[in-house]
């Protein structure tokens, strides 16, 4: 079996609450990394983990509430997915998962995206976990002579601040650019300028491909 590395970058080391503890906390989380690396994977185990009160990366998740963009996939391929992760076993009920919403359409960030997110936590008795794949399906076209790292930055922002303000862990999947970068800061890779980077409060970079992609898994990172 090939190895999975994570290689994490945080904002601040200290954190009182976790979605997956000791991988992945509170805050605004970008995930990123090559196509078929299993990103999508990780993020449903996580989604599904959370929603049931299971396990994900070797451990127990609280249960909460869990909004999940998945927005690459029609309904036909998330339900795909979902019994892919949890298949019908004989004599063993399948958890529930009244506790997650999936949705696989969205408004960009200038045109809603952020009520839709505010409504379903309004609703929602304990929201803990919200996935959006990819980054790309909701960023706002870049107005004019607008500068890139500033709409970047302050597109995700408000991402930021809402997870911030509501001990909510957001998961921001998207992409690493094709080129190396020449710095070999491994942050410089992640595709966009570095307004997405910026806002974030922690960066996750998954590299080498994992032997299945169902069971896609990271390293701890130096989390305390």
């Amino acid at each position: 079996m090939s190895t999975t590395r994570k290689t994490s970058y945080r904002r601040n080391s200290l954190r009182s609450k976790w979605a997956v503890k000791r991988y992945i906390p509170e805050g605004l989380i970008v995930l990123a990394g090559r196509p078929k690396l299993g990103k999508t994977w990780l993020a449903y185990n996580t989604a599904i983990a959370i929603a049931t009160g299971g396990k994900v990366l070797g451990v127990d998740c609280e249960q909460g509430d869990v909004l999940q963009y998945s927005l690459e996939d029609n309904f036909r391929r998330a339900k795909s997915r979902i019994i892919t992760l949890l298949p019908p076993k004989l004599g063993v009920p399948r958890p529930s998962l009244d506790r997650l919403t999936i949705r696989t359409a969205a408004p960009t960030m200038d045109r809603g995206f952020m009520k839709e997110v505010t409504e379903w936590h309004s609703r929602a008795k304990n929201p803990r976990l919200l996935i959006i794949d990819t980054h790309a399906k909701i960023k706002e076209q870049r107005r004019g002579n607008q500068d890139p790292y500033l709409s970047d930055y302050s597109a995700i922002v408000p991402l930021q601040e809402f997870s911030g303000e509501h001990g909510l862990t957001t998961i921001l999947v998207t992409h690493l650019r094709k080129m190396e970068s020449t710095s070999g800061d491994p942050i410089e890779q992640v595709s966009g300028t570095s307004g997405i980077t910026g806002a974030a409060d922690m960066i996750s970079r998954r590299t080498d491909s994992p032997s299945e992609a169902p069971r896609a898994a990271a390293v701890p990172s130096t989390c305390p």
